[in-house]
């Protein structure tokens, strides 16, 4: 992995880990410069930056193509949320503006009529958390 790509990584996840762990309802959203078709194990930063979205509970909101070109189609600009119960209208909009195509996301903050928020659990995963899971497993017969 690149030093700045690790880096990056690291200040991520302590900051998806915090917006988590404190129920914050949070979007993310720009050119994340990672193709998530190629979020498989050919592509190792792209994989790493998907499990590193969904383990901390934020998904993607589009899943269709966001930069299309004669030799190449993407999807490289995404709006990752951890928020699933509200109302929301998300897209891609067709303006040929550059060569990425504009994103979009319109959320009404009152909770959905008979939804019930279910409250998030979290697993703090720490070298004390990480050796009484390795215990526990060792004493499974």
């Amino acid at each position: 992995m690149l030093p700045i790509f690790q880096l990056m990584t690291s200040i991520h996840s302590s900051s998806l880990a915090s917006a988590s762990f404190q129920n914050k309802l949070t979007f993310l959203m720009g050119d994340n410069n990672k193709d998530i078709f190629n979020s498989d194990d050919t592509h190792e930063t792209t994989n790493d930056f998907v499990n590193l979205m969904s383990s901390n509970s934020f998904f993607p909101l589009i899943s269709k193509p966001t930069r299309i070109t004669s030799s190449s189609v993407t999807l490289i600009d995404n709006i990752f949320t951890n928020i699933f119960e509200f109302k929301m209208v998300f897209g891609i909009l067709s303006a040929d503006l550059t060569d990425h195509l504009p994103i979009f996301q319109i959320t009404n903050l009152e909770p959905l009529r008979n939804a019930r928020i279910m409250p998030r659990n979290f697993c703090l995963t720490n070298s004390r958390n990480i050796e009484n899971f390795q215990a526990k497993l060792a004493a499974i017969n």
